[in-house]
């Protein structure tokens, strides 16, 4: 009987811990954190607001559009001082991939997929996400199109209480 006791003691315990532990978000979860945060930051510095509808077409790979190519460490780091070197590398790593993007990515606003881009509709694409190895920091590339429109920034995260939050921007391109 005090060894049942115990033992129900040890487990009572037990599942009380593992309840009170913070649980680890999803990678959907993270991503659409990440990609609702940048179209926000996004439509916020978007003056002439070509983007400004709230159905979204998204493209339904990632792809940097090779945005990157042309950056290096030493001028991101000037322009972006808290970004660190290992979530740049991260990025630079996976934003060549073409992955599809999840059709249920839960970012504030309605989207289709699409894999043409119309030239009459405003087109988001992302990349991969680059994060360090903790992984409270992230890296995204968003590059907007609409009619002869293109433009493309750099995205810095930080996670701040489990929550993702924008912390900077880099403009990388604009026609």
């Amino acid at each position: 009987m005090k060894r049942t006791r115990n033992t129900l003691l040890i487990l009572t315990t037990v599942i009380l811990l593992l309840s009170c532990s913070p649980v680890e978000k999803s990678e959907k979860e993270r991503l659409s954190e990440i990609y609702s945060q940048a179209i926000r930051m996004y439509r916020q510095g978007d003056p002439i607001r070509f983007c400004s509808e709230d159905n979204l077409s998204i493209h339904s790979l990632t792809d940097s559009y090779r945005m990157l190519e042309y950056q290096d460490w030493k001028t991101t780091v000037r322009y972006m001082p808290e970004v660190e070197e290992e979530t740049w590398k991260s990025l630079l790593q996976v934003e060549s991939q073409h992955v599809p993007i999840s059709p249920d990515l839960d970012i504030g606003y309605h989207y289709v997929l699409v894999d043409d881009v119309p030239s009459s509709t405003c087109t988001y694409r992302f990349s991969q996400v680059g994060f360090n190895e903790n992984q409270d920091q992230a890296l995204v590339v968003l590059t907007v199109q609409y009619e002869d429109f293109y433009s493309g920034s750099l995205y810095l995260f930080k996670l701040v209480d489990g929550q993702w939050k924008a912390k900077e921007e880099l403009l990388l391109w604009i026609t």
